[in-house]
């Protein structure tokens, strides 16, 4: 015991005086450098591959002041480029009264030339990557932001790295009410009379089907369009289904060809069958739906056809913008007990689907319409194969809606949470189904299947949490006909862009905007509190600086 102290103390004894004598090195070192007696490397300028003058030229030969590679200094007598760019905000203008969608440009000169600049509104970075090449302008959609005074400045970088700012202007934002669109969408192919469903005008995607949006009272969209240009209208599909109550090329039916037209087909092309047949020989129909029977969407003959149709109907009703394309599945349960004999396990559907979202969807998107999937995948109760399956679909398409996005299959549908013993216990897994999209360049909808507001506020909550920041990059979709009462809770409520990421506050999550803060508490069991250090507003006007969260809950709030 004693030996082992006694070694112990030389061996400590020892490390003491290593680190004496190397902390003695160290401020010797220092004292030499601040004496003026430089070491090697410092003595080197010449070769140490670094711009030590600031003139964009470095060692020798290249900089002009080194006569040799052993030359101690860089400096010729003449300073490098220290001066930013000349920056000025051509538009908008001060003063100006601007809307909707406007053009930021800014001027910009330097001796070495500009690398690239950014945009500012309201000193935050306007959403997206900085201009590398003239001419410096960007789209700037002032939807998002509140009517008033807002300040706008340009920021650029020369190829030394200075910077330049211009002076700051201020314009006036000036949007009608209905031009402020919240970040929810609707869908309309439910019955019932388009224009009686409240605040029609105020949603930014509208589906319906072309019989109760146009044959039924064409009047409808140009309605909507007056009140709310901006506003996205489509016209209800299903691609991988042939409908028997349609008679032959019929536009108000939901389905690109009728049951008798793909019966014809196939009669006449045997080697080419579009209906999807059993081990029994039997064609296939959709369980819940029985008149839909199923197509091949992975059949290229099948994929032309359905492209030709669908653009030679939508050129028949330009008032619509696009198509909802229903049922862009990358597993087969869901449509049938019975399998395909062509496709014959559940995940073999995701090659075929694929090919007709890339041959057919994608062409129609590219040529200027507006295309939206009721996108989904079955999994083993996490994300990987569902956020897989979006990954492949959204860079074909406008927009993915999840039609069961956090909530479960059941009647009423229960909110998934954060309880590993069910399987809507993996909320952290698929809250992050809209990056997926959102990373893809698609819109991102979450479906709310329930009347009850605090199920959209849930997932309106959820979707603020991933959002990019973008405007058009979606929200949450309700039903016409059963949506929550409008604005109960502040589900409608659009807050702005955000000011900052998600932050983590205890259980709970919590991001703020230009006009409010949302809350969320995925715990299937404990309640969570958030000190708002400010106050804010609840959907009853009740002035609140601190709120606590029940488990599976949330809250959207507004500045006062």
């Amino acid at each position: 015991m004693h030996a082992r102290d006694g070694h112990g103390t030389r061996w400590q004894r020892a490390l003491a005086i290593a680190i004496m004598v190397l902390a003695t090195l160290a401020a010797g070192c220092a004292m030499e450098l601040e004496e003026g007696v430089s070491s090697e490397a410092a003595r080197r300028q010449c070769s140490d591959q670094i711009d030590n003058d600031g003139d964009s030229l470095i060692d020798y030969p290249a900089d002009p002041g080194c006569t040799s590679r052993h030359d101690g200094t860089e400096n010729d007598g003449t300073p490098g480029d220290t001066t930013g760019p000349t920056v000025s905000l051509t538009a908008p203008t001060a003063g100006a009264t601007i809307s909707g969608t406007v053009t930021l440009r800014a001027s910009a000169s330097d001796a070495s030339g500009v690398a690239y600049c950014s945009f500012y509104v309201d000193a935050l970075p306007a959403i997206r990557d900085p201009d590398s090449a003239a001419p410096w302008e960007l789209a700037y959609d002032t939807r998002p932001l509140s009517n008033g005074a807002h300040t706008f400045r340009a920021q650029c970088v020369d190829g030394a790295g200075n910077v330049g700012v211009s002076p700051t202007v201020s314009a006036i934002v000036q949007n009608d009410a209905l031009s402020n669109v919240p970040l929810t969408g609707i869908t309309l192919y439910a019955s019932g009379p388009v224009l009686t469903i409240p605040h029609i005008t105020d949603f930014d995607w509208i589906n319906c089907t072309i019989y109760r949006c146009y044959t039924a009272n064409p009047s409808i969209i140009p309605t909507i369009k007056a009140s709310n240009p901006h506003a996205k209208i489509t016209t209800y599909v299903e691609p991988d289904a042939a409908l028997d109550s349609c008679t032959a090329n019929q536009d108000t039916c939901g389905t690109a060809f009728s049951l008798g037209e793909v019966q014809a087909h196939d009669a006449a092309n045997p080697g080419d069958p579009w209906l999807l047949r059993d081990s029994a020989g039997n064609p296939i129909n959709y369980t819940f739906y029985p008149d839909a029977w199923v197509v091949d969407v992975g059949s290229a003959s099948y994929q032309a056809a359905w492209l030709r149709r669908m653009t030679e109907r939508l050129a028949r009703y330009p008032a619509f913008d696009g198509i909802f394309a229903d049922n862009i599945l990358g597993s087969w349960s869901g449509i049938s007990a019975r399998l395909p004999v062509k496709y014959p396990t559940n995940y073999d559907w995701a090659a075929p689907m694929l090919s007709f979202v890339r041959n057919a969807l994608r062409p129609l998107r590219d040529a200027g319409n507006y295309v939206v999937t009721n996108t989904g995948m079955s999994s083993e109760n996490t994300c990987a194969r569902p956020c897989a399956w979006y990954d492949q679909v959204a860079p074909n398409v406008s927009a993915a809606l999840s039609e069961y996005w956090l909530q479960s299959a059941a009647t009423p549908p229960q909110l998934y949470n954060t309880d590993p013993t069910v399987y809507w216990g993996n909320f952290a897994s698929y809250s992050l189904l809209p990056d997926h999209a959102q990373g893809a360049g698609a819109s991102f909808y979450g479906h709310v299947r329930s009347s009850d507001p605090a199920h959209a506020v849930y997932l309106k909550a959820a979707f603020l949490m991933r959002w990019n920041g973008n405007p058009a990059a979606g929200g949450i979709a309700v039903w016409g006909a059963g949506m929550p009462p409008w604005d109960a809770e502040n589900w409608s409520e659009y807050l702005g862009l955000p000011l900052g990421p998600m932050l983590t506050v205890g259980v709970g999550q919590r991001r703020s905007f230009v006009r409010g803060t949302a809350l969320i508490n995925p715990s299937h069991n404990t309640s969570q509190t958030f000190a708002l250090g400010a106050t804010y507003l609840k959907a009853d006007g009740t002035p609140v600086s601190s709120v606590t969260l029940a488990p599976t809950s949330a809250m959207i709030l507004t500045n006062p």
